[in-house]
């Protein structure tokens, strides 16, 4: 919740010069600087995620065979990413239209 507060006063602070400037023209650099990022090499939530284990249900890996099967038979290795987005954002069938 803290962190929340913290990220919405900093927003605010650096709204005006985001306001006043082209997005796309911006360097690393300036996103650092505006927006007070730095590189971490480790972070305690991120070891958390990373370190999740999960086993699907049978019912799922069904579906993932069906989905693997799917992109085999249908020239999957063809598809540029849009192509495999809007496949896998589907359901199961009917989804090559």
């Amino acid at each position: 919740m803290l962190e929340s507060v913290f990220f919405a006063l900093f927003f605010v602070k650096n709204l005006k010069k985001m306001n006043k400037s082209n997005f796309r023209e911006w360097t690393l650099e300036n996103l650092e600087e505006t927006f007070g990022l730095q590189q971490q090499f480790q972070h305690d939530l991120l070891d958390r995620i990373l370190s999740f284990e999960y086993t699907p249900t049978e019912v799922e890996k069904a579906y993932l065979a069906l989905l693997q099967n799917d992109y085999i038979h249908n020239g999957g290795e063809d598809w540029n990413e849009g192509r495999i987005e809007l496949c896998f954002q589907r359901p199961a069938r009917g989804r090559h239209g």
